[in-house]
C-alpha cells in the first residue's frame, strides 16, 4: 500500500474520530450520543456507496453503476421538481433557520463531512489502491 493510501486512511480516521469526540461533547445524553454515532454510520455507508459508484473496477461494474445512477438521478430529479416550490419557500424563510438547534446543526455538518470523507476514501482505494488486475 502506498504512502498516499495510508495518508488518505489516516485523514479519514482523524475526521471520524473528531466527529465522534464532538458527538460525545455536544450532548450529555447517552441516547443523543448513540443517535449521533448512528447518523455517522449511515453517512459512512452512504459515502462508501458513492465512492464505489464513482470508481468501478471494470466495464461490467461501470455499466451497472451507470444504470443505477441514471435511475436514482431520475427519481431524485422528479422528486425535487415536484417539491421545488416548497423547498425554495423553506430555504428563503428566515424562520427556518431560527429553530435549528446546535445539536441538529452539528449532526448535519458532521454527517456531510463524514460522508464526503468516506466517499473519498472508497474512491481512492478503488481507483489507486486495490485494483483488480
Amino acid at each position: 500500500m502506498s504512502a498516499k493510501m495510508i495518508i488518505t486512511a489516516l485523514v479519514f480516521g482523524l475526521i471520524v474520530a473528531t466527529m465522534i469526540v464532538g458527538a460525545c461533547a455536544i450532548s450529555n445524553d447517552v441516547t443523543e450520543r448513540f443517535i449521533n454515532i448512528g447518523i455517522f454510520c449511515a453517512a459512512i455507508a452512504s459515502g462508501a456507496i458513492v465512492g464505489t459508484a464513482l470508481a468501478p473496477f471494470d466495464k461490467r461494474e461501470e455499466e451497472k453503476f451507470g444504470n443505477y445512477s441514471k435511475a436514482i438521478g431520475l427519481f431524485a430529479s422528479g422528486y425535487i421538481a415536484s417539491k421545488a416550490n416548497k423547498i425554495i419557500d423553506k430555504l428563503f424563510d428566515p424562520a427556518t433557520y431560527v429553530d435549528i438547534s446546535q445539536l441538529t446543526s452539528f449532526r448535519l455538518i458532521a454527517a456531510i463531512a463524514v460522508a464526503l470523507a468516506a466517499s473519498k476514501l472508497t474512491f481512492a482505494f478503488r481507483s489507486y489502491g486495490y485494483r483488480s488486475r
